[in-house]
């Protein structure tokens, strides 16, 4: 999909791969090696076998090329993959695990300990945390970890929160890097917690059928919203953290923001958020939100500046010093001591109604007003 553009483009696969009709195939894992090749492997969604299962996008050529194992065996069906913090892919196919190295080589993975695993159970999910970790689910409800570098699995013998069939065919994992690991199952969201030894159900108390629905995938962005993706109740969206904090003025509490609209807000270089208020009828002020411990340091303007009628609050526009408007006058407000003092910005003159103040990645100062830009 190009998103300039709003359109698909179609890629048929199937003589890249070698399969016999009718195995129902999907390429169900996509991996992106970031040096302009993205890998696809093909599975049967009824478990049959084939061969020259992977193939790859080349970003240079414009076009898709079955992949060449070289001596290493050739892959029959690509079930699961999954890319370690080096930068190197993990391979689950129905003839062991493999690695794609940065090199864009296969190599089997010869392992005495999973060996003894592959005796009528089958791996439902898997992923990799960021110490290089396998961790993978199974048909038997199991929960495993694999560490490649000692050749050791784990079976993690933990409590299933609810009863019935819990891992789908295929199940998703993602480990939060806090110590955690979601996973997808049939009977909703759940959170195995390996410092705890803690497997639960997401709002285990809930009836509510969209929590109960049946999980297939998952992704973490750039903000830490968890998305989820289930068969019937469409796409969810979970925030583990506090999103909103409130500030709410009372006028029974005078370390409480002040009362009427807030006008401008502006962050200095220590962190501290300080808040422009003024409304019809209340005195103009300015206040200080320590994000740390969740205070308020309200200063009523005239207290600062008592021969000024303050218009409006801008940003630092140097370390400690808030550049404000006053009258149409320019003014900067020193933060260590709550004092005012005039100021002149070259070649923006008094007589210019500022609007807005940006610094960007450059250190460069841009200037909003009615007259331009500057």
């Amino acid at each position: 999909y190009n998103p300039e553009y709003g359109s698909f483009t179609r890629f048929p696969y199937t003589g890249l791969i070698d399969f016999d009709d009718g195995n129902q195939l999907g390429a169900n894992t996509i991996l992106d090696n970031n040096r302009g090749r993205i890998y696809f492997g093909v599975s049967s969604q009824i478990g049959w076998s084939g061969s020259r299962a992977l193939f790859y996008s080349d970003e240079e050529k414009d076009t898709m090329i079955s992949y060449d194992p070289g001596d290493s065996q050739d892959m029959l069906s690509v079930v699961f993959g999954a890319m370690d913090p080096e930068g190197n892919h993990w391979l689950l196919d129905y003839s062991g695990f493999y690695q794609l190295d940065t090199l864009d080589q296969l190599h089997r993975i010869i392992s005495d300990a999973m060996q003894a695993f592959w005796q009528g159970e089958y791996v439902s999910g898997l992923s990799l945390d960021a110490s290089g970790t396998l961790w993978f689910t199974t048909n038997r409800s199991r929960i495993f970890s694999y560490d490649p570098a000692g050749d050791r699995l784990k079976n993690w013998d933990v409590a299933f929160p609810l009863e019935g069939a819990m891992f789908n065919f295929r199940n998703a994992l993602l480990p939060d890097g806090e110590g955690s690991i979601w996973i997808t199952s049939q009977q909703g969201l759940l959170r195995f917690d390996h410092d705890k030894l803690t497997l639960e159900a997401f709002n285990p108390g809930s009836n509510d059928r969209i929590l109960r629905d049946r999980c297939n995938a998952l992704a973490r962005d750039e903000f830490g919203n968890l998305w989820i993706g289930t068969e019937s109740a469409g796409l969810l969206m979970y925030n583990p953290r506090d999103m909103l904090s409130s500030f709410v003025w009372d006028e029974n509490d005078p370390s409480t923001i002040t009362t009427g609209w807030t006008v401008r807000m502006a962050e200095d270089s220590k962190g501290g958020i300080w808040v422009a208020t003024r409304g019809m009828g209340v005195n103009t002020c300015i206040n200080r939100l320590d994000l740390e411990n969740g205070t308020v340091e309200p200063h009523l303007y005239t207290e600062i500046g008592p021969d000024y009628d303050w218009d409006n609050l801008f940003g630092e526009i140097t370390p400690g010093k808030l550049l404000v408007q006053s009258e149409r006058q320019h003014k900067l407000l020193d933060l260590s001591n709550l004092s005012i003092k005039d100021t002149v910005i070259s070649g923006i003159s008094d007589s210019i109604s500022l609007l807005n103040l940006y610094r960007d990645s450059r250190g460069n100062t841009w200037f909003c007003s009615y007259s331009g830009l500057y």
